[in-house]
């Protein structure tokens, strides 16, 4: 079966399964969100979807959208067009805060927040324009009960966010997944895939964390290292088995080049079994100590090299930049 009919099989079986929201008219929820949302467009070409703030004159949409540098943000409706500028960032959870360049009378109302993180099994819709179509609503269902972290490859992102099962084509990121009561529970930033094919697991960044870059309206400062991280399960069973028995660790990946571990020695597939004393085991528990690591103070690494030597490695963490510059 080809990748194209395997992926929208998986697309059909996802709809079905899925549901009507349990409170309202569906199709008046759509109408209500859908006039809150918008499109983003960057230098004239639609690169995602997002929506407008309940604080007037504020829009979100993904940080990967307005990635790179030199472009004109504008977020389109059915009826209007405004400019925009990118004001503010958190890279951690692949957010950029926009200040839109209009009349508040004008704009429409936004979306407000959900006061919590969504139940396992809460039944929420996406909003969004999938490669290139317009308006699009997406069923899918929470399928977690925290936050996780996890590595978007193409624009070397860690990101925090929360698994929804419900598939989010290209296009959609930067959009909202809404509850019934049309309240905000997450922003679409990426998802599960295998040989570029997606797995139907959606990677969706919390509420809290739109709530507090629209309260700071700064950018946040996320520390790095410069690498991935992968868990031992995930490896070759060969590479397994030259472990000793019972070994923790978590295996470094895309290490980046003039990065803090690339500088200090680290190389591809060596292992990191603690930082500062914390013992590392699962790619949450490295992403999770990594991120409240001091950018100004060296961290302290225990270091399992390919060859079988463990030795201290002493790194600073450096400031995870956006390839663009928001302005003030």
């Amino acid at each position: 079966m080809s990748r194209r009919v395997t992926a929208l099989l998986c697309l059909s079986i996802l709809v079905a399964a899925a549901p009507a929201l349990p409170a309202g008219d569906e199709s008046e929820l759509y109408t209500k969100v859908s006039a809150s949302c918008f499109e983003t467009l960057v230098d004239g070409r639609l690169g995602g979807s997002g929506w407008f703030s309940t604080e007037p004159g504020w829009g979100f949409t993904a940080a990967h959208v307005v990635k790179n540098g030199n472009t004109t943000l504008q977020v389109r409706t059915k009826d209007h067009t405004w400019d925009a500028r990118l004001h503010a960032v958190d890279l951690q959870h692949d957010i950029a805060l926009l200040k839109i360049a209009a009349d508040h009378n004008r704009i429409p109302s936004g979306l407000p927040m959900a006061g919590s993180f969504p139940p396992v099994g809460t039944e929420i819709r996406l909003h969004g324009a999938p490669v290139f179509r317009h308006r699009v609503w997406l069923p899918g269902r929470v399928a977690g009960n925290a936050s996780v972290h996890e590595f978007l490859g193409g624009d070397k992102l860690v990101i925090r966010c929360f698994h929804i099962a419900g598939l989010a084509p290209k296009g959609t990121s930067g959009g909202p997944w809404v509850n019934a009561d049309g309240e905000v529970t997450g922003l679409q930033s990426g998802g599960m895939t295998s040989k570029n094919a997606l797995l139907g697991i959606s990677f969706v960044t919390p509420v809290d964390a739109l709530a507090a870059i629209l309260k700071s309206k700064q950018s946040a400062r996320t520390p790095t290292l410069g690498a991935a991280a992968e868990e031992i399960v995930e490896q070759p069973v060969e590479w397994i088995a030259s472990l000793p028995g019972n070994q923790t660790g978590i295996v470094l990946k895309v290490l980046t080049k003039g990065g803090p571990l690339d500088q200090a020695g680290a190389k591809d597939s060596d292992l990191i079994l603690s930082i500062n004393g914390t013992p590392l085991s699962t790619r949450d528990d490295f992403y999770r100590t990594l991120h409240q690591l001091d950018p100004t103070k060296p961290a302290k690494l225990i270091l399992r090299t390919n060859d079988g030597t463990t030795k201290p490695l002493a790194v600073t963490p450096s400031i995870q930049e956006a390839r663009f510059q928001p302005t003030p």
